[in-house]
């Protein structure tokens, strides 16, 4: 069959135009990782547009992959959900990044659009402050560069979330009493302790299994409180509880503590422990309240 030259040019063009359009349908590989660490008080959640409303919780310490998204329309639309249920503020250092998977480096070829906030190729950062008991939005467009090769997708795009503290405070000292993994208490507990019968009462509970229990340690009440942290009962050794630092809110008291945990293979004694902290701080009524980090031990 012969084909005419007027239908001939017709037929390439076609066929370079599908061949066009082929090459200009964008995957995109998205990653979420937040690591921030402070007990369960911040949550995360996130969707974008392929989603239709459905929301996945984001952990904390974790990574969230998205499968690769067809960006024939050069702009992603994404949102991400903070929730805070601390009593205070919390404020929120932000990041995100457009990492090319050949060079591992940032590439421009990739803009972030946050309502709010502002635009930027390749990264974008910002501070905020999240209201105390509040649930904040991000909403975010990621933008394809005219500039970007046809078919681009080897990039990944990586958050990441970090804590600082929002409201003026004030350190506090403190004396440790005791602190150690062996400990008669074997449930969760974080206590603070007012007056000698209290403190009479926690500390023998403590000595409870104790082959040559302690004598209970002087603190005197009229100036002093004890704060007393307790990890409960763990399976094995490599697990600590320590408080590192005590400050002072205009409104709160604020104990900081880390808690260890051995990682999934790291080598541990096969022996039941208690790990517990309790520290004497100065007389306050202020209330009491607990920040916890969890810090993951790794075999070298």
């Amino acid at each position: 069959m012969r084909v005419s030259r007027k239908w001939l040019i017709v037929l390439l063009a076609l066929v370079a135009s599908v061949a066009l359009a082929s090459a200009a349908t964008y995957e995109w590989f998205l990653r979420i990782s937040t690591p921030v660490r402070y007990g369960d008080v911040m949550q995360f959640w996130y969707t974008d547009e392929t989603l239709d409303g459905q929301w996945i919780d984001v952990g904390i310490n974790q990574t969230t992959v998205r499968p690769a998204v067809d960006l024939t329309k050069g702009v992603f639309d994404v949102k991400v959900r903070v929730s805070n249920a601390r009593l205070r503020p919390s404020g929120l250092s932000v990041e995100i990044r457009a990492v090319d998977a050949a060079t591992s480096g940032v590439t421009d070829f990739i803009g972030f659009n946050v309502t709010g906030v502002g635009f930027s190729w390749g990264r974008l950062l910002w501070e905020e402050e999240v209201p105390a008991e509040s649930v904040t939005t991000w909403n975010i467009q990621y933008v394809l560069s005219e500039e970007a090769p046809l078919g681009y997708s080897g990039f990944s795009i990586e958050w990441a979330v970090s804590r600082f503290e929002t409201v003026v405070q004030e350190e506090l000292g403190f004396t440790t009493i005791s602190v150690g993994t062996q400990s008669g208490i074997t449930s969760q507990a974080n206590l603070v302790i007012q007056d000698s019968q209290a403190w009479v009462d926690l500390w023998n509970q403590h000595m409870l299994f104790m082959i040559e229990p302690m004598p209970v340690p002087e603190v005197d009440f009229s100036t002093n409180m004890v704060v007393a942290v307790f990890m409960g009962e763990v399976n094995t050794g490599g697990y600590a509880l320590h408080i590192y630092e005590v400050v002072e809110t205009e409104l709160t008291i604020v104990v900081k503590m880390e808690r260890t945990e051995p990682g999934p293979t790291t080598i541990v004694p096969q022996v039941l422990t208690q790990p517990y902290h309790m520290v004497q701080i100065a007389k306050t009524e202020k209330p009491v309240t607990f920040d916890v980090t969890t810090r993951i031990l790794e075999s070298p």
